[in-house]
């Protein structure tokens, strides 16, 4: 029994809808790039630079120069792109599991000559892939996008990448934590529920990072802050402690599901 399959398969109009959408979106949001760079954007951007640092900073736009497509990106990708498609990533890895005992499919499924470490298996690398097909997708989108709609002579493809990578790594993180979720709850609905709380709070953590040096420790505890795109443009890297903790994390995320699931009393 393939279970990698199975799930993939049952996943693929979620990912093809969820896909599209951001790739419709991405469009739209490359389009308005021109008149942004234009006359009457340099108005607008005058005006944003009359704003507080302090929301500036909230909304991470203190080291982004708006008539640069990449920047302009990181403006608009962190909201679109990082936030809502951690939405996605959060309802791939929140069903995934907990599906089996709420649906009452576990009986079926746990009956097959297979272990439980595999049948989480294939359902992680499920998660995995259809993360990374969906942001990989969105990437290609917004080279041609990008490409199309750029008003400079240059393109930095080194920023681009690393603007391009972060969704990903972030989402990654997004998930594997909706899907230990997803294991240690019984009901799809909870499941849910916990998985946007997590994302959202997650997000806001990282935003109130950012607006006072008392919290600034929240930032070690929430991927977001981890590849913060303003940064990005800042440093022009990703910083090896937040890589180390992003290994760290999804590396933990994984074992505690493991164990869990292996030991777990699954109601049939």
């Amino acid at each position: 029994m393939n279970i990698f399959r199975w799930e993939f398969k049952r996943l693929r109009k979620l990912l093809l809808a969820w896909t599209l959408a951001f790739v419709l979106l991405q469009f739209m949001y490359s389009s308005f790039f021109p008149s942004m760079a234009s006359e009457e954007g340099g108005l607008l951007l005058a005006k944003l630079n009359m704003l507080p640092k302090v929301f500036l900073k909230m909304f991470g736009l203190e080291n982004l120069d708006l008539t640069n497509i990449l920047h302009y990106y990181a403006m608009q990708g962190q909201f679109i792109v990082i936030l809502i498609g951690s939405v996605f990533a959060a309802k791939i890895g929140s069903n995934i599991v907990v599906k089996e005992e709420s649906d009452k499919t576990a009986e079926f499924l746990l009956a097959k000559p297979v272990t439980r470490s595999r049948i989480l298996t294939g359902k992680l690398l499920s998660t995995i892939v259809c993360i990374a097909v969906f942001d990989i997708i969105i990437m290609i989108a917004n080279l041609a996008f990008f490409n199309i709609y750029n008003t400079s002579d240059t393109f930095d493809f080194e920023l681009f990448w690393l603007l391009s990578i972060a969704p990903l790594m972030i989402h990654i993180v997004v998930g594997l934590l909706s899907f230990m979720i997803s294991v240690l709850q019984r009901k799809t609905g909870r499941a849910d529920i916990f998985s946007l709380g997590v994302v959202f709070s997650l997000y806001a953590a990282s935003v109130l990072a950012k607006l006072t040096e008392k919290l600034e420790l929240l930032k070690f505890f929430t991927p977001y802050s981890y590849f913060d795109p303003s940064n990005i443009v800042k440093t022009r890297s990703f910083e090896a402690t937040y890589i180390t903790l992003f290994f760290i994390e999804i590396l933990g995320l994984i074992i505690v599901s493991y164990i869990h699931f292996r030991k777990k009393d699954v109601y049939i």
